[in-house]
């Protein structure tokens, strides 16, 4: 439970967060009422806070699957990473302290970057794990991770780059411009954000699993389910819809494994934009 203020009845008042329950029911209905416990693939995924939470619990619901069904996951465009923001506040970072607490996520979270921070005496940290690109480091099961290298969410929400100054542009030849707007300071939040970009990138390549996919984009977009960035690529010859397909082939021929090097698409700083 946590005490809120609440602002229409002026006091405050005790509520109670029941994720974890909901989480358990959730699997417990599609193993008795739909029918995945009986399913031959599954692809677990979501976009955004979705995302992240394919990365915090694919390794559990893999326990609760058949030993049989083959199991993946996709994560889209919540590769974030731990970043001052512009004003070199760390904005994010005090939500995601506050969140840990509040939602008592400790037996929520991956075990694995759990017990990391545990392991370092430092088990108040674990809330670090609520970053995308920290926490699936940890998680077991091969997942495809999917991100804008200009993540208009992150844009926002990591580096307070707000979009009234702000504006990622694609020109006519592809060419992505990270502030494409004439307001004051424009080129020089551009180059804060292109620095992030090179970090995430950087992170990919370097620390990310060999087991785990990676498609990285110069389009700037927050979330490719149902929109037209389905068809946005990481270079002139890769596009979203053609990796997913083929991840999703793997999944099904079985060849996804812990021990797999999975295939990577990661657009370079001067590869541009094809939708």
């Amino acid at each position: 439970p946590i005490s809120v203020y609440n602002g229409t009845a002026g006091k405050n008042e005790t509520i109670y967060y029941r994720g974890r329950r909901l989480l358990d029911a959730l699997i417990d209905h599609l193993l008795q009422k739909q029918g995945v416990d009986e399913a031959d693939v599954v692809l677990y995924g979501g976009c955004s806070a979705g995302s992240l939470t394919a990365y915090l619990h694919i390794d559990y619901l893999r326990t609760r699957l058949s030993s049989v069904t083959k199991l993946a996951g996709f994560g889209d465009s919540m590769y974030s990473i731990p970043y001052k923001s512009y004003d070199s506040v760390n904005h994010f970072l005090r939500m995601l302290q506050w969140g840990y607490r509040a939602w008592n996520a400790t037996s929520s979270i991956n075990n694995g970057c759990r017990e990391h921070y545990a392991s370092l005496s430092r088990p108040e940290d674990a809330f670090m794990c609520l970053y995308g690109s920290i926490v699936v480091n940890y998680v077991l099961t091969p997942t495809l991770v999917v991100n804008s290298k200009y993540d208009t969410w992150q844009q926002k929400a990591i580096l307070g780059l707000d979009e009234k100054f702000c504006s990622p542009k694609v020109n006519d030849d592809g060419t992505v411009i990270p502030c494409g707007n004439d307001s004051p300071g424009a080129q020089a939040r551009g180059r804060y954000w292109k620095i992030y970009a090179s970090v995430m990138e950087r992170t990919v390549e370097e620390v990310l699993p060999s087991r785990h996919a990676a498609f990285l984009t110069n389009c700037p977009f927050h979330c490719v389910f149902g929109w037209q960035n389905w068809h946005d690529s990481a270079t002139a010859d890769v596009h979203l819809n053609e990796a997913t397909v083929h991840w999703i082939s793997l999944l099904e021929a079985g060849t996804i494994n812990e021990n797999m090097t999975a295939p990577r698409w990661i657009a370079k700083d001067r590869d541009k934009c094809f939708g």
